[in-house]
């Protein structure tokens, strides 16, 4: 399809509109001041080789509080033993539990030792849409459930919600009330223009409309 000249460069001034009114919000939050967090205690994720299970998988709960794109996670998770490569989902809700993946994130080498005051981080590539009032879960674990051993820090602000976890491959099970591991989720909304944007528009369109049309 072939656009006119003045079509692109209206295309562009609104594009530009657009871009420019985009801004990043904090969707979730249980950080505390100055991002911190409970150093000493966590909930383990991997670990099969010391609990003598097959290895947790779990997660927590989080509410948009506004409608946007997702485009950064950040979480307090420290290495115990095993290789430092770790694994995390943002998974929709599926009646009180975790449901379809939306976005995955591998960490390689990202984590220090339970203890630390690291905080890994991980920009979106997909930026799934995050609605308001809607239920979602970050959910993490090691490749290597049984000899992999981390801990997702508890937030240090007495934040509770529900909790997700599934030892090995198998069921998950929630509950009601826990201390949530910490962590941060940020998107960006929806670019909305303003109304300049489209007296920009208008007046572009009707310049190039006002041009000479060159005889064929």
């Amino acid at each position: 399809m072939f656009l006119s000249k003045g079509a692109r460069v209206a295309g562009m001034i609104l594009g530009l509109c657009l871009v420019a009114n985009a801004s990043p919000v904090v969707l979730f939050n249980n950080f505390g001041p100055g991002d911190t967090f409970d150093t000493g205690t966590g909930w383990t994720l991997g670990g099969g080789g010391v609990s003598g299970n097959e290895g947790d998988t779990q997660g927590f709960v989080f509410t948009p509080g506004a409608t946007a794109q997702l485009s950064m996670i950040e979480l307090a998770v420290g290495r115990f033993s095993g290789a430092n490569e770790l694994t995390v989902w943002l998974m929709s809700d599926a009646a009180g539990q975790p449901g379809a993946s939306l976005e995955s994130f591998v960490f390689s080498g990202a984590m220090t030792s339970f203890g630390s005051t690291t905080i890994i981080s991980a920009n979106s590539v997909s930026h799934p849409l995050l609605n308001a009032g809607t239920q979602y879960w970050l959910i993490g674990a090691p490749p290597d459930l049984i000899n992999d051993w981390d801990a997702w820090n508890m937030n240090s602000i007495t934040a509770l919600g529900p909790r997700a976890i599934r030892i090995g491959a198998g069921s998950w099970s929630a509950t009601s009330d826990d201390t949530q591991g910490a962590f941060r989720i940020t998107g960006e909304t929806a670019a909305v223009p303003e109304p300049s944007a489209f007296l920009f528009l208008g007046a572009g369109l009707i310049w190039f409309g006002l041009l000479p049309r060159r005889k064929a």
